[in-house]
């Protein structure tokens, strides 16, 4: 498969997952309801969502180096982007809950996005360091609402050399 090839598949894959994000670093309990704990998650952050505004909830599993099957990953698919969007910017509020100090609210990105969302925070200023409508962007923050009319040559993207990942492997 070609480079142009893999470049549409991972912009497709993308945009499949625009919906959804990644909730990090709540404990797993016996017979536990994913809705319920997004939802409670949801009311202390004052945001007002039922079953209704969701795809889907559930956990991920492990990854292939993860060990500690009390911290999986939940993933949330959201019914329409402006649930999803609020729900994300609400995120900022969990470091004044003491309950949910500890959890990480991310979009779901697809492996080679990741991995250069991964691969600037590791050599770059990693708090400069943000993603934005499936952009990785590097430097002062960005207001969101003028992120999307940016030129793609402010994406940082052209600064590293990136090589995209064996489409046909990821297909098998």
């Amino acid at each position: 498969m070609d480079n142009s090839c893999g470049k549409v598949f991972s912009i497709l894959t993308q945009y499949n997952k625009r919906k959804d994000l990644i909730l990090y670093g709540i404990p797993f309990k016996q017979n536990e309801n994913t809705y319920d704990v997004v939802l409670e998650l949801a009311a202390s952050v004052e945001l007002q969502l039922n079953k209704n505004d969701f795809y889907a909830i559930h956990r991920l599993p492990l990854s292939k180096r993860g060990k500690d099957k009390s911290r999986q990953a939940i993933i949330i698919s959201f019914l329409r982007f402006t649930g999803r969007n609020n729900f994300y910017d609400a995120r900022k509020k969990l470091r004044q809950i003491e309950r949910y100090k500890d959890v990480f609210i991310n979009g779901h990105l697809t492996p080679l996005n990741n991995h250069i969302f991964q691969y600037a925070k590791q050599n770059l200023n990693k708090q400069q360091v943000f993603t934005r409508n499936v952009c990785t962007w590097y430097g002062p923050f960005v207001d969101p609402k003028i992120a999307d009319i940016l030129p793609s040559s402010s994406v940082f993207l052209h600064e590293f050399k990136v090589e995209l990942p064996d489409v046909e492997k990821l297909l098998r």
